[in-house]
């Protein structure tokens, strides 16, 4: 149990050190979203979902690299479920972001 929370205070630690890039973020996907809100449809969601699947594919291989470690490093099973939380956090940010872009990009009816 100690893991878990160690883990989560780490995370939340790395969190309020990137406290600006976060809050831009949200903020620019918000004005994104104000920007589509005529064109918001569910047609986006399919592609959405392939491309917050293809993200989370390439962190889950990439993020050990970026860490300089490998797979063949990973030894604990908290090791293996904050990778794959990561790599989940960042499909779902990719999924996310493409919505308001992809409904911004669609025809008009």
């Amino acid at each position: 149990m100690y893991e878990i929370w160690l883990m989560i205070n780490i995370v939340f630690e790395i969190a309020l050190s990137y406290w600006l890039p976060i809050t831009l973020g949200v903020g620019l996907w918000l004005v994104l979203m104000w920007l589509a809100r005529k064109r918001l449809s569910t047609q986006v969601i399919p592609l959405s979902l392939a491309l917050g699947a293809v993200a989370a594919a390439v962190a889950f291989f990439a993020l050990p690299a970026i860490n300089k470690s490998t797979l063949a490093d990973m030894g604990y099973w908290v090791d293996w479920v904050n990778l794959g939380s990561w790599a989940l956090t960042a499909g779902v940010l990719a999924a996310v972001a493409v919505i308001p872009l992809a409904s911004l990009m669609r025809q008009p009816r």
